[in-house]
């Protein structure tokens, strides 16, 4: 069962430029909206690619949907792809280089009410045009992050059935075979259950900039880096940096809801600063923070009241703006 995951409750929008400063998107339309709910959302800063997906309970509605530059999209419906199912519970998504996908995916294969409950942990990969192109099955294992590299090999994030420690990472080509298995759950403070949604903090995350693989580890407010090829390169603690700017706001404690790495090590990231009590509202910030995890900065207000997604490959920063009369929004780069 899912614990949490961060949703934008309005329709996303997609970068169509890339100038300087501020750049507003295109309109997603409505009609995306049906009886299956909303989408969560996930920014590829490999790709530049924004992917929006759901759980769903009905095979003829779209479980994910693949952006383009030019605000097309690609729908992807693999409850009516993968037979025999009665629904599906999307983790981890991430862009190839094709266009298309890979996703993390639990279908359930008993019809509901009935017990015990059969379900399957696969990774499938979807093309550009929205087909299925490969599933495997991944068992043991059952990952809630997945990140692609410019090559489409695949980088996934989770638990296991297996007795620990074992691997919280494993490397996969894109073809699925098993390059690597890294970052034993012994060496992530708390064990296994540092890759679990909920903390106090925020949610743990996995995505890959320039060469490096990241694994945020909210619950102890880790970054760890490795190389592609599975090596690790760093191990960074924000948490003095993090208790301090709560502390400097007179918060009770900062929660992070993204963050992403700058070319230089820095870490920018959007910050909830959850009071000591009411009536202080929740305040959202975004701030840096060196590659040491010294001392939190906060930067000055986009021109927009958004959400931080990630960046672009040519450093911008993406937010989205909803609009709260209507179902829209714009993504802008900053």
């Amino acid at each position: 069962m899912k614990i949490s995951k961060s949703c934008l409750f309005s329709v996303l929008a997609l970068i169509c430029c890339q100038t300087s400063g501020w750049s507003q998107g295109f309109r997603i339309d409505s009609s995306i909206w049906d009886q299956e709910g909303a989408y969560f959302d996930r920014w590829d800063s490999v790709q530049n690619r924004l992917i929006m997906y759901r759980d769903i309970k009905s095979s003829g509605a779209a479980a994910v949907k693949i952006f383009k530059d030019d605000g097309s999209s690609a729908s992807i419906y693999p409850l009516a792809d993968l037979s025999e199912t009665w629904s599906i519970s999307l983790w981890g998504v991430a862009a190839t280089p094709d266009g298309g996908i890979v996703a993390s995916v639990v279908p359930t294969y008993s019809a509901p009410g009935v017990k015990p409950v059969k379900v399957k942990e696969f990774l499938v990969t979807y093309n550009g045009t929205g087909k299925l192109t490969k599933v495997w099955d991944v068992n043991p294992y059952h990952y809630m992050r997945v990140a692609v590299d410019h090559l489409g090999n695949v980088f996934a994030f989770g638990v296991s059935n297996l007795n620990a420690p074992y691997p919280l990472v494993v490397k996969y080509s894109s073809s699925g075979t098993v390059e690597k298995e890294f970052f034993s759950s012994a060496d992530a403070p708390g064990g296994e259950f540092a890759t679990m949604n909920g903390s106090l903090y925020g949610d743990p995350d996995m995505f890959i900039k320039g060469d490096q693989l990241f694994v945020w580890l909210s619950h102890s407010l880790d970054l760890f880096c490795f190389s592609l090829s599975g090596d690790l390169v760093s191990k960074t603690s924000f948490a003095s940096a993090l208790n301090g700017l709560a502390a400097a706001t007179n918060s009770d404690h900062a929660r992070v809801l993204s963050l992403t790495t700058g070319e230089h090590g820095e870490v920018f990231a959007q910050v909830q600063l959850w009071p000591k009590g009411p009536p202080d509202p929740v305040q959202r910030v975004m701030v840096s923070i060196p590659p040491d995890g010294s001392k939190a900065t906060v930067l000055a207000s986009p021109p927009v009241v958004g959400f931080f997604l990630g960046r672009t490959d040519q450093g911008k920063m993406v937010f989205y703006e909803p609009q709260l009369t209507a179902r829209g929004g714009t993504l802008s780069e900053y």
